[in-house]
C-alpha cells in the first residue's frame, strides 16, 4: 500500500511534543510516542520537530537504524524529497573506500569477473549476514545451520580455497553455484583475495570468524592428504555447508611450540583404529564444529612423532567455550579428547607426517589474513572518511581540520602500500606451485603479515581518536572502529606472531642471499672471461634438438626464482673449496613438501671415484643435478673448483644428434679439435710460391705440430676406438648417423663423447655420471668400470651396480636419514662399516640425549636466578651446539631412506598376480624371420614357449634381443614364418626396459595403479593397489604423489606395481632391473621365484639372470636366435664377442621401414599394458 505525500509546510504544524513530525531523507515520521522512549531523552527530538533532520540524523546513527528501527513509524514521503539509495552489494564512491581498479583505475591483476564477483559477494553478505550479525556478536550467538548451508550452496566457502578440482566437483555434483555467475575454470587467486576481503569488511570480527575461519585452515589438509573416500565425503559436506570443521593444533601446554604437543594417538592391537586422549585450547570454531582436524603425537618426541587426524564429533569428544576478547560467536573453544576411538583410515598423510601437513597451509593461512585485515582496514577507512565530513565540532566538520586530515593521510598511505604488496604475492600464488612458493614466498608473506598487521594496530589506534568515544562503543556510529580495535591484536597472533613473522622473513632473505652468491660463475674469478661450460647430456626436445647433438652448454644466467630449489637453475657452483675438488657444506635439499638433505657436508678431493649410493628416491640424483648447476639447494652452499671441467650425464640420456657416431665421439675432444683444426690451416699456408710467406707459414706449422702433439692429437684415434671398442661398438657402426639409433645405444654414443671430453678424462674433469650402465652389457660394465678407475678425472657415480661401485670407486658417500654418509673404499668394505656405523651412532645418541636432558634442566633451574645466569647462558650455547651434532648423529643412526622417499628392501614383499590356467604349450615361432624389412632380416629362428618354462635371452647388445621379444609380444609383425598363439586362454605381459618413462606424469601412483588394473578386473579396490605399491615400498602420501615428481627409479616401481597386478601367464621383460635399486630388485626376483607362469626375460644383468632360475637360454647370435636346456649361467654367458652384424646398423639401412614400425614400437612402450 502506498503511503500518502506531505508537503515542508504541512511537517511544519507537527512541531511540538503533542504531534511530532519529522523528515529524514524523503520521509515523514510521527515520532510522537517514540519521543519518550529515545535512548538521548525526548527534548532532543522534540528540538528538531516540524523540520528537516536528515543532517542530524546521520551525524549520530547508522543507515540500518532507518529500516530496522525507523520504518515502522514512517507515515509518508515528502513532496521534493531526496532518497539514499543503498543498494546490496553496491561498491562505495567514498575516496580508497575500495582498491584502486574497484574506482576506476585500470589494473594488471583484475578484469570484469573480479568486479562482478565482489559485487556478488558483498551483496550475498548485505542480504544474509548483514541485517543479524551485530545483535548476533553482541549476544555471542554463532552463525546457524542454515546460514551455513546458504553459504555453501552460493559458494561462498569454496572461493575461500585455493583453486583445485573440489571446486568443480561441488559444481557439477552439489549444485553449487559461484558468485557473480564465475565458473570454475576462470576462479583464480584474485577472486580468492576477494572473497576474504569482503568478509573482513563485514566490521564484526567475532561473529565474521565464525563463518568458516576453522574451515579456511581446517579442510585444506582433508581435501590434499585424507584417503580419496573421505577425502570427497568430508570435503563436499564442508564445501557446501553441510558438515562444519576445524584445525585442533594448540595444546595448552604447548601453545605455538608444536613439537612439545602431549596429545596421544595410540593404535589397537588389531590395528584398525587410534584411541585418543588429550586436550586442546583456543580452537577457532571448535564449539560448534562436527569434524577436528587434530595434531596427535602417534610415536615418542618431536616433530617426526606428529599425525594428523580426522577426528568425528562423537563419544569422548567434549568442548566448551572458551571467552576471549571478542565475540563468543566464533566458537573458541577448549576441547577434551577421551579415549576417543578414530579409524586408522581417518589417518591424513602418514604417521609421523603430521609437522609437514601442518606447515603445508601456513602460508596460505597468513596470506589469507592479510587480505582479511586488508578488506576491515579498508572498512575503517571508509567510515573515517564519512565521519569526517559528516561529524562537526566548534562550527566545523571534522575534515576542515588538519590534524584529522594527516591522520586519514597517513592511513591512506599505509593500506595503499600494503595492498599493493599483497596484490603483487598474490600474483606469484597463482603462477607458482605449490612447492614453489613454499619456498620463494614463504619470507615475502612472512614480512607483508608483519606489515599488515602493524598498519592495523596504527589503524585501530587512528580511527578511535578521530571517532573519539564512539570509537569504543560497541554499537551505533563508531561499531565498526571499537569491533577493529577489540581484535586487531587476533591478527597479530593467529598464523605466527608478527615478532617471528619478522625474524622468518628476514632469515628466508639471508637464505636467498646464500643461495644467489653460490650461481656466481667462474667467470669472475678467471683471468681469462668465457663463461663455464659443462657437458649435460639432456633428453632430446620434441621440437628441436641441438644442432650438435646432445649438448647443452651452460651458461651463468640464473632463473628468476634462482637459489630457491627450483629445475633449471643452470648455473655451475664455481667457489672456493679449500684444496678440494668439490665442496658440499651444510646443504638442505628438498623436492616439493619433501626434505631430502638437511646440514648434509663432504668433500671430493680431486682424483677421488666415489659412489653415491642410497635407496630410490632418497635425493641421489637431485643432488647430483645440483653439482652439476641444473638445480640449487634450499639452504647451504656447494662449491666446485674453478680450474674444473664438469661433464653431467643424465639416466635417461639419449642423443638425437644427426652427426656420425665417430663424429660424436670426438665432438668434445676440444684442444685436440682446435689443434687439427689449426693445423689443417697452416699446412695450407705452406702452399704457397712467396718464400717468405713459405717460411712463415713453416714456422707456424711447427708450432701447430708441437702443440697437436702436446694435446695428445697422434693418440686421439687410439683413444676414440678404445671408449667406443669397450662401449661395445662394432667398427661398422662407427659411420652410422646417431639418430639412426635405437635409444640405448644412443645413450652409449652420449657417453663415449663424455668420457674422451676434458671432463671425462683428464686432471682436471669433474665426471658426474647418473646410472651410467643402465643399457649396457656386463662386458661394457666391466670395461667402464675401469676406465673410471685409470681416468685421472674426479668422478662422482650414481648407481645400483654393485660391480661398477666395486671396480671404479675409491670412497662411497650414501644418503640416508636426510643425512650425507662417507665411507673409505668401495661398495662391499662401505657394507662391511654401515651397520657397525649406525651402531654406534644409536650409542651415541642415547648419550647425547642423557647430557640434553642434564642441561635443559640446568637451564631451566638457573635461567632466571641472576648469580647463575651466566652459567645458564653458557649451558644454553653448549646445548645449541650439542642439539645440532645430535640432528646429525640421528641421521647417522637412521638405518632406512627418508621416510618420504620408496622403503627400503627389508620391508619389501612383492606377490605377482597368480596365473590364469591355460595349455601346456602357450606360443610358438616356427621358421621366424624378425626385422623391419625382408630386404634387412635382423633374426632367424624357431622357439615354442610352455607353461613353468623360465627363458633368459642371452646376446650382445644389437644382435636383436628386444626385436624378439617385440616379434614374440605381437607387437612387431614378422617378415615371414608363423606366430602361434596355441590357446585363446594366453595372456602376455610385457615390461619394458623404458616403461617408467611413459607413465602418464599428471596422475598419482595410486591412480595410475588403479586404472591398471582395472582394465582386467573393473571391481579392483584401492587395497589392492596400495599393497601392490606399498610392496615396493610406496606407501602412506607417497601413494598420492603425482608421478611427474617422483625419481627415475620411483617411476620404475610404479610401473612395476601396475604389472604385477594384471593376471597374466606369460610375462615377457626387457631388461626389467634397469633404474631398480637393490631392494626394489631383489623384492622383483622374489616375486619372480614363486610365481608359476611362463617367463621370457632379456637382461644384462648376471645375478638377475641367476636369480630367476632359467630352464632355458636363447642365444642370439649373427643373425639367428636358438633355443637350449640351461644347465648354469656362467660369466662367459655375459662376455660376448663384438657384434659386427647388429640390428641396429641394419635398422639404420633401412630407415623407411622404422618409420613404418613406429607406430608398433609405441604400443611396445605402453606403460603397463
Amino acid at each position: 500500500m502506498s503511503l500518502p505525500t506531505y508537503t515542508a509546510a504541512e511537517v511544519a504544524t507537527h512541531a511540538t511534543a503533542d504531534s511530532l513530525w519529522m523528515v529524514i531523507d524523503d520521509g515523514v515520521y510521527d515520532l510522537t510516542k517514540f519521543a519518550s522512549f529515545h535512548p538521548g531523552g525526548a527534548s532532543f527530538i522534540v528540538a528538531g520537530a516540524g523540520g528537516d533532520a536528515t543532517e542530524a540524523f546521520y551525524a549520530l546513527h547508522r543507515s540500518e537504524i532507518l529500516e530496522k528501527t525507523a520504518k515502522k513509524y514512517k507515515i509518508g514521503t515528502l513532496v521534493g524529497g531526496t532518497r539514499r539509495e543503498i543498494r546490496a552489494g553496491a561498491l562505495s564512491a567514498v575516496p580508497y573506500a575500495e582498491p584502486a581498479f574497484f574506482q576506476g583505475a585500470p589494473s594488471p591483476y583484475y578484469d570484469e569477473s573480479h568486479k562482478k564477483f565482489r559485487a556478488a559477494v558483498r551483496a550475498f553478505y548485505d542480504e544474509h549476514v548483514r541485517p543479524d550479525m551485530v545483535q548476533n556478536d553482541v549476544a555471542g550467538k554463532p552463525p546457524s545451520k542454515e546460514l551455513y548451508e546458504k553459504l555453501g550452496a552460493a559458494g561462498m566457502f569454496a572461493t575461500r580455497l585455493q583453486p583445485g578440482p573440489w571446486m568443480k566437483d561441488c559444481v557439477d555434483n552439489c549444485g553449487m553455484t559461484l558468485p557473480g555467475g564465475l565458473t570454475p575454470e576462470q576462479f583464480d587467486t584474485f577472486h580468492e583475495m576477494i572473497a576474504h576481503e569482503e568478509l573482513g569488511r563485514l566490521g564484526v570480527p567475532g561473529y565474521c570468524d565464525g563463518i568458516g575461519a576453522g574451515f579456511v585452515i581446517g579442510v585444506p589438509p582433508v581435501l590434499m592428504f585424507a584417503r580419496p573416500e573421505l577425502r570427497q565425503r568430508v570435503g563436499r559436506e564442508c564445501i557446501m555447508g553441510k558438515k562444519r570443521i576445524c584445525l585442533a593444533i594448540s595444546d595448552p601446554f604447548a601453545g605455538s611450540d608444536v613439537a612439545a604437543i602431549q596429545c596421544t594417538a595410540t593404535k589397537t592391537p588389531d590395528g584398525k583404529h587410534y584411541i585418543v586422549n588429550g586436550v586442546k585450547k583456543w580452537i577457532t570454531n571448535g564449539t560448534f564444529c562436527d569434524y577436528f582436524t587434530t595434531a596427535v603425537r602417534t610415536g615418542g618426541k618431536g616433530f617426526n612423532a606428529l599425525s594428523l587426524l580426522l577426528i568425528e564429533r562423537g563419544e569422548g569428544v567434549e568442548t566448551n567455550p572458551i571467552k576471549t576478547a571478542y565475540s563468543p560467536a566464533a566458537g573458541t573453544s577448549y576441547i577434551i579428547f577421551e579415549n576417543v576411538k578414530v579409524p586408522v583410515e581417518n589417518l591424513l598423510g602418514r604417521e609421523g607426517d603430521g609437522f609437514k601437513l601442518i606447515m603445508h597451509n601456513f602460508n596460505h593461512e597468513r596470506w589469507m589474513i592479510v587480505a582479511g585485515t586488508n578488506g576491515a582496514m579498508r572498512n575503517v577507512l571508509k567510515e573515517c572518511y564519512t565521519f569526517a565530513h559528516q561529524r562537526k565540532t566548534f562550527g566545523k566538520r571534522l575534515i576542515d581540520q588538519p590534524v584529522i586530515r594527516n591522520k586519514l593521510a597517513r592511513m591512506t598511505s599505509q593500506l595503499e602500500a600494503v595492498e599493493c604488496w599483497t596484490e603483487s604475492i598474490t600474483y606469484q600464488m597463482g603462477k607458482l606451485t605449490h612447492a614453489q612458493q613454499a619456498v620463494a614466498l614463504a619470507g615475502p608473506i612472512a614480512l607483508l603479515k608483519f606489515l599488515c598487521t602493524r598498519v592495523a594496530n596504527f589503524f585501530a589506534d587512528e580511527g578511535a581518536q578521530i571517532f573519539g568515544g564512539r570509537g569504543i562503543t560497541r554499537t551505533g556510529m563508531g561499531r565498526v572502529i571499537e569491533g577493529f580495535n577489540r581484535a586487531a591484536k587476533f591478527s597479530a597472533i593467529l598464523g605466527g606472531s608478527e615478532e617471528v613473522m619478522a625474524d622468518l622473513g628476514v632469515k628466508q632473505a639471508d637464505r636467498s642471499k646464500k643461495a644467489a652468491r653460490k650461481a656466481k660463475t667462474v667467470a669472475s674469478k678467471r683471468s681469462t672471461p668465457p663463461p663455464p661450460t659443462v657437458d649435460v647430456i639432456v633428453p632430446a626436445a620434441d621440437d628441436a634438438a641441438p644442432s650438435n647433438g646432445d649438448v647443452d652448454v651452460v651458461d651463468a644466467r640464473v632463473d628468476a626464482y634462482g637459489g630457491l630449489g627450483f629445475e633449471n637453475d643452470v648455473a655451475i657452483p664455481y667457489g672456493p673449496t679449500s684444496g678440494a675438488a668439490l665442496r658440499i657444506d651444510e646443504v638442505m635439499l628438498s623436492v616439493g613438501d619433501v626434505d631430502l638433505l638437511s646440514e648434509a657436508s663432504a668433500m671430493v678431493m680431486p682424483g677421488q671415484k666415489v659412489g653415491l649410493v642410497g635407496g630410490n628416491g632418497c635425493g641421489k640424483s637431485t643432488l647430483l643435478k645440483c653439482i652439476a648447476g641444473k638445480r640449487s639447494v634450499q639452504d647451504g652452499a656447494i662449491a666446485i673448483s674453478p680450474e674444473l671441467e664438469v661433464g653431467y650425464f643424465e639416466q635417461t640420456a639419449v642423443s638425437g644428434s644427426q652427426l656420425t657416431v665417430y663424429q660424436e665421439a670426438r665432438a668434445r675432444m676440444d684442444r685436440i679439435n682446435a689443434a687439427e683444426k689449426a693445423l689443417r690451416e697452416a699446412e695450407a699456408m705452406c702452399e704457397t710460391d712467396d718464400d717468405k710467406d713459405a717460411c712463415m707459414a713453416a714456422d707456424k706449422l711447427m708450432d701447430c705440430l708441437a702443440e697437436f702433439e702436446a694435446a695428445g692429437g697422434y693418440e686421439a684415434e687410439k683413444r676414440i676406438a678404445n671408449v667406443l671398442d669397450g662401449l661395445g661398438f662394432s667398427r661398422s657402426q662407427w659411420g652410422v648417423k646417431c639418430d639412426d639409433l635405437s635409444g640405448g645405444w644412443q645413450m652409449r654414443v652420449a657417453l663415449a663423447r663424455l668420457l674422451l671430453s676434458p671432463a671425462g678424462s683428464g686432471e682436471n674433469g669433474l665426471l658426474l655420471l647418473d646410472e651410467p650402465t643402465n643399457h649396457l652389457d656386463e662386458a661394457s660394465k666391466t670395461w667402464l668400470a675401469k676406465w673410471i678407475k685409470d681416468s685421472s678425472a674426479t668422478t662422482i657415480i650414481v648407481s645400483h651396480e654393485a660391480e661398477l661401485l666395486d671396480g671404479a670407486c675409491t670412497h662411497m658417500a650414501e644418503v640416508r636419514g636426510r643425512g650425507l654418509h662417507w665411507y673409505v673404499g668401495n661398495f662391499t668394505k662401505f657394507l662391511e662399516a654401515r651397520d657397525e656405523r649406525i651402531a654406534l651412532a644409536k650409542a651415541t645418541y642415547e648419550k647425547q640425549q642423557a647430557e640434553e636432558a642434564e642441561l635443559k634442566d640446568f637451564i631451566r633451574r638457573f635461567s632466571a636466578n641472576a648469580s647463575k645466569s651466566t652459567q645458564a647462558q653458557s649451558r644454553q650455547k653448549l646445548l645449541d651446539k650439542l642439539q645440532k651434532e645430535m640432528r646429525k648423529t640421528v641421521s647417522a643412526a637412521t638405518a632406512t631412506v627418508s621416510s618420504d622417499a620408496a622403503g627400503d628392501a627389508s620391508k619389501m614383499n612383492l606377490k605377482l598376480t597368480k596365473p590364469p590356467p591355460s595349455n601346456q604349450v602357450q606360443l610358438k615361432l616356427n621358421d621366424a624371420v624378425l626385422g623391419y624389412k625382408p630386404e634387412t632380416p635382423i633374426l632367424r629362428g624357431s622357439l615354442t614357449l610352455e607353461r613353468d618354462m623360465r627363458v633368459v635371452v642371452l646376446g650382445p647388445n644389437g644382435a636383436g634381443k628386444s626385436t624378439l621379444l617385440k616379434s614374440i609380444s605381437g607387437t612387431m609383425p614378422l617378415i615371414s614364418g608363423e606366430r602361434e598363439i596355441t590357446d585363446e586362454r594366453v595372456k602376455l605381459g610385457v615390461f619394458s626396459q623404458d616403461l617408467a618413462q611413459y607413465l602418464p606424469k599428471e596422475k598419482t601412483c595410486l591412480e595410475y595403479v588403479l586404472d591398471v588394473a582395472r582394465e582386467d578386473d573393473p571391481l579392483c579396490v584401492e587395497q589392492f593397489g596400495r599393497q601392490a605399491l606399498g610392496a615396493l615400498g610406496i606407501t602412506g602420501t607417497m601413494a598420492l604423489r603425482k608421478i611427474g615428481s617422483l625419481s627415475g627409479g620411483e617411476k620404475a616401481r610404479v610401473a612395476l606395481a601396475a604389472f604385477v597386478l594384471q593376471p597374466r601367464n606369460c610375462l615377457l621383460l626387457d631388461e626389467p632391473s634397469n633404474h631398480l635399486d637393490v631392494g626394489a630388485v631383489k623384492a622383483l626376483t622374489d616375486g619372480l621365484q614363486d610365481w608359476n607362469g611362463c617367463l621370457f626375460a632379456v637382461s644384462h644383468n648376471k645375478a638377475f639372470c641367476e636369480s630367476l632360475q632359467p630352464t632355458h637360454v636363447i642365444r642370439v647370435k649373427n643373425g639367428e636366435f636358438v633355443m637350449e636346456n640351461c644347465y648354469g649361467l656362467t660369466d662367459a654367458d655375459f662376455e660376448h664377442e663384438e657384434q659386427t652384424g647388429d640390428a641396429t646398423a641394419m635398422a639404420a639401412a633401412a630407415a623407411a621401414a622404422i618409420e613404418e614400425a613406429v607406430s608398433a614400437e609405441t604400443e611396445t612402450l605402453t606403460p603397463a599394458r
